[in-house]
């Protein structure tokens, strides 16, 4: 195995392949650890260490190939996580980052302020890929106004899909518009050009011309909202 990548996959494939693997790595999306095993991108030192602490692979081998691939004491079970990383580990459920400082506005229009994870939150993984969410490219992110009331409240946190880019009529989705971030309905017009759309009847919708759709960019489809009572 010449590649770092394809020791990430040997490793993660002794305790149950890479999904098993995500949960015992902190602040590393399913999207980043899929990068990490097909060698786009590489891995910093803590998280090397926590491959070897989950899987019972050696530092020495995963880094370099050479030595002996597991300590002898590894049974093959995954480990308890190190402090600190993300501790839950339970069957058929998996955890999705959610950034606070990220928020999107469901009025005027608000900046990413931050593209750290505040924490992750756990869901059941058949329920997202019931209503076809997929695990590796969600992430939670908080709705911000009353644009989109009573559909998505003030401050509600949405289940966003990133991989979900090409527009279908009618759906909410999170858009960049330049420097604003913004959550609209969104309805393609024969005429090329978008509307977005408001759920609270108090706003009119928007209409982007060709020249804003230069400026337009998909973060990726609402499928879900928290309300608080």
């Amino acid at each position: 195995m010449n590649g770092l990548g394809q020791r990430i996959k040997a490793a993660a494939d002794r305790i149950g392949g890479l999904d098993a693997l995500s949960p015992y790595l902190t602040d590393i999306s399913r999207r980043t650890l899929s990068d990490w095993a097909n060698d786009k991108t590489e891995p910093r030192a803590s998280s090397i260490a926590e491959i070897c602490h989950a899987t019972g692979a050696s530092i020495e081998w995963l880094l370099s190939g050479e030595g002996v691939m597991f300590d002898a004491s590894s049974t093959g079970t995954p480990r308890a996580p190190t402090a600190g990383v993300d501790d839950f580990d339970q069957p058929g459920m998996l955890t999705i980052p959610r950034y606070d400082e990220v928020r999107p506005s469901a009025g005027p229009g608000a900046m990413a302020t931050s593209e750290a994870p505040t924490t992750r939150v756990a869901f059941e993984r058949h329920w997202l890929a019931d209503i076809g969410v997929r695990a590796d490219a969600a992430m939670i992110l908080p709705a911000q106004g009353d644009s989109m009331e009573p559909t998505i409240m003030n401050g509600s946190p949405m289940l966003v899909d990133t991989s979900k880019t090409e527009i279908q009529n009618g759906y909410i989705y999170v858009i960049a518009v330049e420097n604003d971030l913004l959550v609209k309905r969104v309805r393609r017009r024969l005429d090329g050009k978008i509307d977005l759309i408001s759920d609270n009847p108090a706003y009119g919708p928007e209409t982007l011309d060709a020249a804003d759709l230069q400026q337009l960019r998909v973060i990726g489809r609402v499928y879900a909202a928290v309300s608080k009572f």
